[in-house]
């Protein structure tokens, strides 16, 4: 396991976050799309990669929508909206999804210290 290490002297955060990143995919849907993936409204749904691919091509001509997802990364975006010294540290696949993680956490001036996973899954 590698561990991360900040050195307090050179640089200084009000609050940071250590975890795998999440993304959240919106899609808006019909009840009947719910019922296809024997899903309930208003519930979260966690699915694994083949389930993923399954859940994404059925809506291929739908608009997606990706933000930052799970607690962590929620927390530090909210805490960087109201103004904090915010710092992530994680890891993130290498893929299209990592990108938006990055490109999300830098709009959003959180400083990262990021580790790219080898497999592209988490």
């Amino acid at each position: 396991m590698n561990f991360i290490k900040i050195n307090s002297t050179t640089r200084s955060f009000d609050v940071s976050t250590v975890c795998n990143a999440l993304v959240d995919i919106l899609i808006k849907v019909s009840d009947d799309d719910l019922s296809y993936f024997k899903m309930k409204k208003g519930q979260m749904h966690l699915v694994n990669s083949q389930a993923q691919s399954e859940i994404l091509a059925y809506f291929s001509n739908k608009t997606e929508t990706v933000e930052l997802g799970g607690s962590s990364l929620n927390t530090i975006r909210t805490l960087a909206a109201l103004g904090s010294k915010a710092m992530f540290a994680g890891m993130i696949a290498n893929d299209s999804f990592g990108d938006q993680i990055k490109s999300k956490l830098h709009h959003l001036k959180i400083d990262t210290k990021i580790y790219y996973s080898k497999n592209n899954h988490l």
